[in-house]
């Protein structure tokens, strides 16, 4: 992440006085989905994180992406205690991360004056901030959506490590594929174990040249025009047809296509073939141009992954410049808080201040307030420090 030193000049802003009673709300930077997930293998509604915001609490306390919080203050997960999280200043989280690892999580909270939280990753995918550079897993190259199916019968937590199964088709290209998945699952809390892994990993690729021939028709066409007739002194229409031949080409497409599916090592060793895959990611398309297979399954394996074990959202990534201003969601370019001894922070912005414009372009953040943008279901993060 790009973080400053010192925080752009703000050319225009008003500081209101706020007391310290009036702050009503707590902002960790987290953001989960509730589901059923299977723990010890018992069904458990929990909290699984999609989203944490770098630099802020829960980014902090080593919070990462794919987490599954259990419990909260040691109670369990469910709307009413996340959202009485918001009103504590410090927070427990009993978290589970693959790889078998119970964390205990400990935070504090940056103090809001409301629970109308927009922080600046927020405002990310909109090209506010920064350069971005996007993941996208609904839909690429605007074709078909990537395809994830996941065992829900099955406790991924019980995993520790994984090893890729080579078949001899494209040997090599899965070979040079197979680190990168390899760097995402670690990240995730697996290990690699060459030895006795359980869980096997597959890994199908290919970008194959399609040729379609487009036979040639007849098309008929017809215009209309208008004339003046200087004689009668009037206006009449004209009509023209016309015929031309279209077709008659090859056309020349390829259909690119990867493919990751992972089984369960000791279901297989045992014959139970028909239970042994418990995960499967996929995404194929046709293009005009002919993928090249290292960063065509670099950006789709990031895709893939960020769903594994669980699907929870569409993840787009964006880069954006961090200055520690949480903003309020309903009042254009109100600050709702500070994280302290951020750059906003050291240069004397406090919660209750009015930015009106800065020193910094575009200064759309602080003309509408964010609840009036399209807000799609995806979540943000940054590029650089993205944990999956």
């Amino acid at each position: 992440m790009r973080k400053f030193n010192k925080f752009f000049v703000l050319l225009a802003f008003c500081g209101l006085s706020i007391g310290a009673n009036a702050q009503a709300s707590y902002y960790y930077g987290i953001d989960v989905n509730f589901k059923n997930v299977i723990i010890d293998s018992k069904t458990t509604y929990c909290g699984v994180v999609y989203a944490v915001s770098v630099n802020l609490p829960a980014y902090e306390a080593g919070v990462k992406i794919g987490d599954v919080i259990v419990a909260i203050d040691g109670q369990p997960v469910n709307y009413e205690s996340w959202n009485f999280m918001r009103t504590k200043p410090t927070t427990t989280l009993s978290v589970k991360r693959l790889g078998n690892a119970v964390l205990t999580l400990k935070m504090s909270g940056v103090p809001c004056l409301s629970d109308n939280f927009a922080p600046e990753s927020y405002y990310a995918w909109f090209d506010i901030t920064g350069m971005s550079v996007i993941c996208v897993t609904d839909k690429t190259l605007n074709i078909e959506p990537i395809t994830i199916m996941s065992d829900p019968d099955t406790d991924f937590f019980k995993y520790s490590t994984f090893d890729f199964e080579f078949s001899e088709q494209n040997t090599m290209q899965q070979k040079e594929i197979a680190p990168k998945i390899e760097e995402y699952l670690v990240a995730k809390g697996l290990k690699r174990n060459r030895e006795k892994p359980d869980i096997l990993i597959f890994i199908e690729f290919f970008s194959d040249r399609r040729e379609q021939y487009v036979p040639p028709t007849q098309q008929i066409g017809t215009r209309y025009g208008v004339g003046y007739n200087f004689f009668t002194k009037s206006f009449y229409t004209t009509q023209n047809i016309s015929s031309e031949t279209v077709g008659d080409y090859t056309r020349v497409n390829y259909l690119s296509k990867i493919a990751i599916s992972m089984v369960d090592v000791k279901k297989m060793l045992a014959g139970k073939s028909g239970d042994a895959k418990i995960w499967q990611g996929e995404y194929e398309v046709v293009y005009k141009e002919r993928a090249n297979h290292k960063k065509f399954s670099e950006a789709m394996c990031l895709a893939m992954l960020s769903s594994f074990p669980f699907t929870v959202s569409i993840i787009k990534m964006q880069k954006y410049y961090y200055t520690g201003i949480i903003f309020d969601n309903k009042i254009a370019g109100k600050v709702n808080g500070v994280v302290p001894n951020s750059p906003a922070y050291n240069a004397g912005i406090r919660a209750g201040n009015i930015i009106k414009k800065s020193s910094w372009k575009p200064n759309t953040m602080f003309k509408i307030p964010y609840s009036k943008y399209e807000r799609k279901s995806y979540s943000i993060y940054n590029q650089e420090d993205f944990a999956l």
